[in-house]
């Protein structure tokens, strides 16, 4: 039908809509600090709980267009695969350590274990992610994965870093391609070059930072460490907003709009204020980080959010994710 034609069903007007964060800093230091006295008194234990805890508090006060985020994952799939992750960590260290070439052993076995703990990470938070009744889903496999969390970054040491933007941009848009929001892919349409203009601006950033404690040695502490949190502000920043851009689910369009100067405020501002506060500030910081960047991430709506389909997610072990976190590993957005 012609939209001349009387009658006709007009096209809808994507509109913008971001995510709204609600959390507040002294509903989550209550939160924060019973966490970490059980998680002291328990040895550990209770880890798992506070974890949950966390993560649901986080998750509640994420909103899009009225719905809230929620995280279903159960406390004692966590510490099952966290006991784990603590004993292949502990078992690692030893050998690691040994004069003999046993030592090799473990590094070796985990650069092939990467991709597969890197995919069941993803698997595992995903699965236990919900919005409006639909769950999210992973569905990257070892191959594509070994490709890019271990060839790409080898590639990019034998080439002193020069190829690293576009290891880090071949990751990202792995992440995004094997994501479901029920029965409906994430694409993406992120360009290989598109992390090289905010590394190599965050890299002057640095070396800017670099001359100036040469030239002033009184100042190079503080030149150096802001120096550092500015080129990491610039690069998270710049970097998220074209992983976004780029990214959509059916004819949603997501968008990033952190800048880089108010993004690396918060960063500094956070720093000083949980050393003098001799940590007992880490629940604001965190309140703050995440008001800032969820209020400057948004999607395009065009249509209606309920027309995806819930899909079936397998239930992932934990085990994945706490072996990723025990060897610190942070992949995905």
């Amino acid at each position: 039908m012609d939209e001349s034609t009387p009658g006709a069903l007009a096209p809808s007007t994507p509109q913008y809509t971001p995510l709204e964060f609600t959390g507040d800093g002294w509903a989550y230091f209550r939160i924060w600090v019973v966490n970490v006295a059980l998680s002291v008194l328990t040895l550990g234990i209770y880890s798992a709980w506070a974890k949950v805890r966390m993560n649901r508090y986080f998750y509640g006060h994420t909103q899009l267009a009225g719905a809230s985020f929620e995280y279903l994952a159960e406390p004692m799939a966590i510490l099952k695969g966290r006991i784990i992750a603590v004993l292949a960590l502990v078992i690692y260290s030893a050998v690691t350590q040994s004069p003999t070439l046993w030592a090799l052993i473990p590094p070796v076995l985990f650069m092939f274990a990467l991709p597969w703990l890197v995919n069941r990470s993803l698997a595992f938070r995903l699965a236990n992610t919900r919005y409006r009744n639909v769950r999210f889903s992973f569905t990257g496999t070892y191959g594509p994965g070994f490709k890019v969390h271990v060839l790409w970054l080898l590639a990019a040491g034998l080439t002193l870093g020069a190829l690293l933007p576009l290891a880090l941009q071949r990751q990202q848009r792995f992440v995004v391609e094997h994501t479901r929001y029920g029965l409906s892919e994430f694409s993406s349409e992120l360009p290989g070059g598109a992390f090289y203009v905010p590394a190599l601006q965050a890299l002057g950033m640095v070396l800017l930072a670099g001359a100036l404690s040469a030239l002033l040695p009184a100042v190079a502490p503080l030149a150096l460490t802001l120096g550092g949190l500015m080129a990491y502000a610039h690069f998270s920043a710049q970097t998220l907003n074209r992983v976004l851009g780029a990214s959509q689910l059916g004819d949603h369009r997501f968008e990033g709009r952190l800048e880089t100067l108010p993004w690396a405020w918060v960063l500094i501002s956070n720093a000083v204020l949980v050393a003098l506060s001799l940590g007992l500030a880490i629940p604001w910081a965190r309140i703050r980080a995440a008001r800032y960047k969820l209020s400057h991430v948004g999607l395009w709506i065009d249509g209606d959010l309920e027309e995806f389909l819930a899909a079936e997610v397998a239930q992932s072990s934990a085990l994945g994710e706490e072996l990723g976190e025990a060897f610190d590993l942070d992949i995905g957005l």
